[in-house]
């Protein structure tokens, strides 16, 4: 279990930060592939790479700047990150607002991170989701490896929410940045 009933609700929040921070570091946690969800003219969920949570405790995901996602965050800011760890049985969704970054010096100092065949997956010729007659298309890159395409969704959390899963008496708080991160116990 991630949290218990005999928690502190800023130890359950500081528990969750934790986990997330984890994720980071090892590429075996669960939290490490999360869905991010989008409002563009409907909502899309995918899966992404959690690269980063910066200090103030902004998660961080890398992007082509052509892909859906960014449409749909140029067009509406808010977004949803739900994480699950099958293990301790725990569901997280953090709400917030995306930050998206290109060309800027944030953007740049991550492209550093991003070396050798991993620039492919933000440098190819077509853009993602374009329609292709045979799957080799997909799979041409520009010659340079620069960082044109390359964008970085920062997520600024305004609540974050956690639901521990344990049979029938499931656990459910919910924590308010416009609170001061405080939080509350819910029904699950």
């Amino acid at each position: 279990m991630l949290i218990s009933p005999k928690d502190e609700l800023t130890t359950v929040f500081e528990t969750v930060k934790h986990e997330i921070h984890r994720a980071t570091l090892d590429k075996k946690h669960p939290f490490r592939f999360v869905v991010l969800s989008t409002f563009g003219s409907s909502i899309s969920s995918r899966y992404v790479v959690l690269r980063k949570v910066s200090e103030n405790f902004h998660p961080i995901i890398y992007t082509d700047l052509r892909s859906q996602k960014v449409g749909d965050i140029r067009s509406h800011k808010s977004i949803q990150l739900l994480f699950y760890h099958p293990q301790k049985r725990a569901q997280v969704v953090v709400s917030g607002e995306a930050v998206l970054h290109h060309k800027t010096d944030f953007a740049k100092s991550y492209w550093k991170n991003v070396q050798g065949e991993a620039q492919k997956s933000y440098t190819t010729i077509k853009a993602p989701g374009e329609v292709i007659d045979h799957p080799e298309e997909a799979y041409e890159w520009q010659e340079n490896m620069n960082s044109d395409f390359f964008a970085v969704i920062e997520i600024v959390p305004n609540t974050i929410e956690v639901l521990q899963l344990n049979k029938s008496t499931h656990l459910r708080a919910q924590f308010h940045k416009d609170r001061d991160w405080s939080g509350e116990w819910m029904v699950p």
